[in-house]
């Protein structure tokens, strides 16, 4: 049953309690909240013993009118504040003095937050696991992390407080998964950045998390809400709010509010009030990342006419997902090559020196400066009859906008650099079926045109 047809069928009942002048629910300010209502989910705020039970009346009435039926077993009720007494059972119904899970968010304010997050830090790893057979590319694995993942905590995460050490275990947990490895391949701030400003385009959580609250204080327009941030959020939020309420003295209940004050004051720090006023949730997570993160050094030095949007071309063209994935470890130089694993604090002969020209091996000599490279890439502008040069940063961005059939010299590229790097890996671990780098390129492209 959708949404829409669940709304409708529950407006009598909603009604019927809404519209008792017996029933007394809680009160902010002006306002008063009787039931909170998402599809077959009802909750009902009563200030008596009596006001329960005749809440529970109307709720039966509906039901013998309906045909609907009540599941106790999914149904309890919590007292909260100081009651004279407190039933364990109402009607059928089981009552505590907690609260309980609602919509899949645990309520209960006096659960720690271990309680509250890590059986869903844990539950991240089971929702991976049917993914980590599959070959998939960089760009797929990020896809993933931001569909599954993300989604995961941030429906809990914008209702409840957070802390900090959850948001570094999701952080850890998706980059474990992006490179399928406890080791970190780059600094992790870059795969923060867009496809467009050639990052890897994960959601960075902290940051999400901090518009999410600014945004509900600036742009919640419902009464009820509006009247919880004057009463209970006065003490960190009167600075920004126009409000005769006195300061609540429960800290620990309000780090909702305070999450949202310490987003306020970051975003003050960044922007001006007047941009904040009028920003869009996306512009102003992207502008965020911007100014948090410092632009990735790999992105540095090369002048291109097109090679902003390399990521997202590579994603249309016609070669495999382990293609894919080495020109994107390619673009953002985390190949290890030997200088590198030099860098990394690895032992390396021969001081990591190339071992066909003798000198050091960077990404930029193996692939572009090497005897074997110039020779490879010479053949292959001689055999595609291709008249241009095939510069290092046409090679790194793919950029080819002024070459007749660009998109398949963007291929020949990819595919190239591939069969480069897969002849360099096996002449290094002395591969005893190590091939040519010509022969790794025509397999490649049998295997594009098979799939063509």
């Amino acid at each position: 049953m959708s949404p829409t047809l669940f709304s409708l069928y529950l407006e009598p009942l909603c009604r019927a309690v809404i519209n008792s002048r017996e029933i007394e629910g809680m009160r902010l300010a002006q306002e008063e909240v009787k039931l909170v209502a998402f599809a077959d989910d009802i909750s009902s705020i009563c200030r008596a013993q009596d006001q329960v039970r005749l809440a529970l009346k109307i709720l039966e009435r509906f039901c013998a009118a309906s045909g609907a039926k009540i599941n106790p077993e999914k149904s309890s009720g919590a007292w909260l504040g100081d009651w004279r007494s407190k039933p364990k059972d109402v009607m059928g119904i089981g009552c505590t003095g907690r609260l309980g899970r609602y919509l899949g968010v645990n309520l209960d304010s006096r659960a720690s937050d271990q309680e509250k997050w890590q059986p869903k830090i844990h539950s991240l790893q089971g929702k991976l696991q049917p993914y980590r057979g599959r070959e998939l590319s960089l760009l797929h694995r990020s896809f993933i992390c931001n569909s599954i993942l993300y989604p995961a905590i941030l429906y809990s995460a914008q209702a409840i407080p957070i802390d900090v050490t959850t948001v570094q275990h999701f952080h850890r947990a998706c980059a474990a998964y992006l490179w399928h490895s406890k080791f970190e391949r780059m600094r992790r701030g870059n795969i923060y950045w867009s496809f467009q400003a050639r990052g890897l385009d994960v959601v960075n959580l902290e940051i999400k998390l901090k518009v999410q609250r600014f945004f509900y204080f600036r742009d919640e327009t419902r009464p009820e809400l509006r009247a919880a941030l004057q009463c209970m959020g006065a003490r960190h939020l009167g600075q920004w709010l126009v409000t005769t309420e006195l300061k609540t003295m429960r800290p620990k209940v309000l780090r909702f509010y305070k999450e949202i004050e310490r987003s306020i004051k970051f975003f003050l720090e960044k922007f001006s009030w007047a941009y904040l006023s009028s920003v869009k949730k996306r512009t102003l997570y992207w502008d965020t990342v911007t100014s948090v993160f410092p632009p990735p050094l790999y992105r540095q030095g090369y002048k291109t006419t097109s090679g902003h949007d390399v990521l997202r071309r590579l994603q249309k063209l016609p070669v495999s997902t382990a293609t894919k994935d080495f020109f994107i470890r390619f673009h953002i130089e985390v190949l290890s090559v030997k200088v590198r694993q030099i860098g990394k604090g690895f032992f390396v002969p021969l001081e990591g020196q190339c071992d066909i020209c003798g000198q050091a091996e960077t990404l930029h000599h193996a692939l572009y400066d090497c005897r074997a490279a110039v020779l490879f890439w010479s053949d292959l502008r001689a055999s595609l009859q291709v008249k241009a040069e095939f510069s290092y940063a046409t090679l790194k961005f793919l950029d080819f906008a002024g070459c007749q059939h660009s998109e398949l010299l963007s291929v020949v590229a990819a595919v190239g650099l591939h069969a480069m790097w897969q002849a360099r890996t096996a002449r290094v671990e002395c591969d005893v079926k190590a091939q040519s780098p010509v022969a790794y390129l025509k397999a490649k492209l049998i295997w594009t045109l098979a799939r063509g």
